[in-house]
């Protein structure tokens, strides 16, 4: 698969990472080639050091910068996937997709790593909205086992389905739907070793699934990669309750941001209504012209 992250910051190189060490091809893409060539010398040299230190051997390290790839724009053309990191800016990320949505072939899907900006107000800068979703990854991105998909209003179900066959995930259902994917090993893992808190936040009581396979996630993302064993110990109320609390206040930040999309959509509307109306205004004036003439 080829992947083209646009974007080679934190976020960015860390993703590109992912995929290249998973056997994809990887564009890197920045403000311009030198400044993409900056952040992939910079991804080198970190894997260098995890190499110095014995966390990776040097042939994983040269596998995965032959996959990592600084082209010009217009490689980006036969992109599978295309992810955006770039600012968390509305026009700044409509009008990128708004280029690539001109520039790749028709199968490509668009993700954004957006974690507050609106999907649908993002896929409405293509002519592919169907194939526009959110797909929020973790900071680090090569540390988090873990990926928040999100589908706009006109995202289809199998352009979910594909990516998440793509990129070898199985999704746990009740997540998904709600937007969180969270993979059946690192759940199993949880419920095998957390059976107290497993119980009662994998149970759908009030509607709290999605918030509460979200917490799974988190939880099993961090614990799970430093190797350690998952028990009732290590996961107090304080833990969980920060936790919430963390995704109490991003939620809240996501649904105002998406009040001021939806405001902005609705003048946007507005704006092409009147623009109608002038237009059919003159229409009618010159129409009305040409009949005087003939008279």
């Amino acid at each position: 698969m080829k992947v083209a992250v646009f974007g080679a910051g934190t976020m960015g190189s860390g993703i590109a990472q992912v995929f290249a060490a998973k056997g994809h091809t990887a564009l890197m893409y920045a403000s311009s080639t030198a400044s993409a060539q900056r952040h992939k010398d910079k991804l080198a040299a970190s894997l260098n050091k995890k190499v110095a230190r014995g966390k990776m051997t040097q042939e994983a390290a040269d596998d995965i910068m032959s996959r990592v790839l600084v082209e010009e724009f217009e490689a980006a053309a036969d992109a599978d996937l295309v992810i955006e990191c770039v600012a968390e800016n509305m026009e700044v990320k409509k009008e990128l997709l708004g280029r690539l949505d001109a520039l790749c072939k028709d199968e490509t899907i668009f993700a954004s790593n957006t974690s507050s900006i609106s999907i649908t107000a993002i896929a409405a800068a293509t002519k592919r909205p169907q194939q526009v979703l959110g797909m929020h990854f973790f900071n680090p991105a090569p540390v988090m086992k873990l990926i928040e998909v999100i589908a706009g209003y006109n995202t289809s179900e199998e352009t979910v389905r594909r990516w998440i066959r793509s990129g070898k995930l199985k999704a746990n259902m009740n997540s998904r739907k709600k937007g969180s994917v969270i993979t059946d090993a690192m759940l199993r893992e949880f419920t095998k070793n957390t059976p107290k808190y497993a119980a009662a936040l994998t149970t759908p009581i009030g509607g709290i699934v999605a918030a509460s396979t979200l917490l799974l996630g988190t939880l099993v993302a961090k614990n799970v990669e430093k190797g350690e064993a998952i028990k009732n110990s290590t996961i107090d109320s304080e833990e969980i309750k920060k936790i919430l609390k963390e995704n109490l206040a991003t939620v809240k930040i996501n649904i105002k941001n998406k009040k001021k999309a939806i405001a902005q959509l609705e003048q946007e509307i507005v704006d092409e209504e009147t623009k109608i109306k002038s237009l059919e205004y003159l229409l009618k004036n010159i129409e009305n012209a040409k009949g005087d003439i003939n008279e």
